[in-house]
């Protein structure tokens, strides 16, 4: 049976670099963020710019009028692979693509839920400028709402992922029942046809260099570490939410979680979610195109 798989994750939790990762395969396809093409929300989702360079790509082209619903089945018959991997993270779609699947019956699905520890995380936001703890706390609120459409997920931990990248590949493709070889996390070798997603990933695509993704602490950071460590552990949430995720980490689990007896549903949120991504679509937030003079120069 041939195979979605969805990577998910908060905002710089590594979703990205999963998809091209497990995508590096000549009978594998990673889409990027795709529903962003059905459903898009920002102005930069109203050009595509695929990762193989082409511009317009010819795959997606031939793609343009299939519609979300068979938007799977198109690309593994089409193009003739054994398995997609998805990383659009918006849960409103990972949710409507989750059930449809599951209720056809017709393809394997697994949901990969990338995070970092919070002190990770926090890292992440305040070489931005973005020093509030309050604000990388509430990231964790979207593997809550994951929780509560009782999606089944198996969990990575991006820190351990980057560590040691060979040895976690092959455990991960393991799971997932595909391919692995040494150096398969060399994404960039591959020619893909994926679309949006973060810039750092999408960039390896055309420079074809291999990129350090473990990332070290500047030293005015360590400094920081201990007060933040502090803060994160004493948050009764936070710290619940961490705990569900340590429990169906990858690390900690044997095989794929089967599906509850109750399946997925939709919680409250995600109508409140569907509302504003209706009205996303027809009044878009503006985005500064970052691959227009990076990427998109590199097009022909």
């Amino acid at each position: 049976m041939k195979r979605v798989i969805f990577t998910n994750g908060t905002a710089r939790c590594g979703s990205t670099l999963v998809d091209l990762i497990l995508g590096n395969d000549p009978r594998g396809f990673s889409l990027g963020e795709v529903s962003s093409w059905f459903r898009p929300w920002r102005t930069t989702h109203f050009d595509i710019k695929c990762g193989c360079g082409v511009y317009p790509c010819p795959v997606w082209h031939e793609l343009k009028k299939v519609g979300e619903e068979d938007l799977y089945s198109e690309i593994l018959d089409r193009l003739d692979v054994d398995f997609v991997v998805d990383s659009s993270k918006r849960l409103t779609w990972v949710i409507d693509q989750n059930i449809r699947l599951m209720s056809a019956g017709r393809h394997q699905v697994f949901n990969l839920f990338l995070y970092k520890d919070p002190v990770s995380l926090h890292y992440s936001h305040w070489k931005r400028g973005h020093t509030d703890v309050a604000r990388t706390t509430r990231e964790y609120h979207y593997y809550d709402r994951a929780i509560s459409a009782r999606l089944p997920f198996v969990a990575v931990n991006y820190d351990w992922l980057v560590s040691n990248m060979d040895d976690s590949v092959r455990r991960l493709c393991g799971l997932l029942g595909i391919p692995h070889w040494e150096g398969k996390h060399c994404f960039w070798k591959k020619q893909h046809h994926h679309l949006w997603g973060s810039f750092g990933p999408r960039k390896q695509l055309f420079e074809k260099n291999p990129s350090n993704y473990r990332e070290g602490f500047s030293d005015e950071y360590r400094r920081l570490i201990p007060g933040y460590e502090k803060m994160f552990g004493e948050d009764p949430d936070l710290q619940g939410t961490l705990k569900f995720l340590q429990d169906r980490d990858i690390r900690n689990l044997g095989q794929y979680p089967e599906h509850g007896r109750l399946g997925v549903r939709r919680p409250v949120f995600y109508y409140r979610q569907r509302i504003r991504d209706f009205r996303l679509r027809l009044f878009p937030q503006w985005a500064a195109d970052r691959e227009a003079a990076t990427i998109r120069d590199r097009y022909v």
